[in-house]
């Protein structure tokens, strides 16, 4: 009973980098709002276990990365961006297929919204 454990213990623990691989690497991620579609560079690093995401700074404005996860094939992320002194949260919820991954951002309205992303 114990030797099965930790077998199965043993092939989770070296089954789950593989499992979250797919979503490492630099990302182009295109937010689709009634105004204009907001353009970030998503960065997701795996370092010692864990996801780290980072973006790189958009053409206007700030933003950044908080909340980020990744949980098999699914990627939830809050985007926060900051706009002509105006900031801006957007709630990411999608799935991974390949180098590919989209779904459906929130605003802080509750509003959805498409996104997706490529990787480069």
């Amino acid at each position: 009973m114990n030797l099965k454990r930790i077998t199965l213990l043993l092939i989770a623990c070296l089954t789950a980098p593989t499992i979250y691989a797919d979503a490492v690497g630099v990302w182009d991620v295109t937010t689709t709002t009634k105004r204009a579609d907001l353009k970030t560079e998503l960065h997701i690093e795996l370092q010692d276990g864990a996801f780290k995401a980072t973006v790189t700074p958009p053409q206007r404005g700030k933003a950044s990365v908080d909340n980020f996860k990744v949980d098999g094939d699914k990627i939830e992320f809050t985007l926060l961006r900051s706009i002509r002194g105006r900031s801006f949260s957007f709630d990411h919820a999608g799935t991974i297929e390949g180098d590919k991954f989209s779904g459906e951002a929130k605003t802080a309205k509750g509003k959805l919204i498409p996104f997706e992303g490529i990787r480069r």
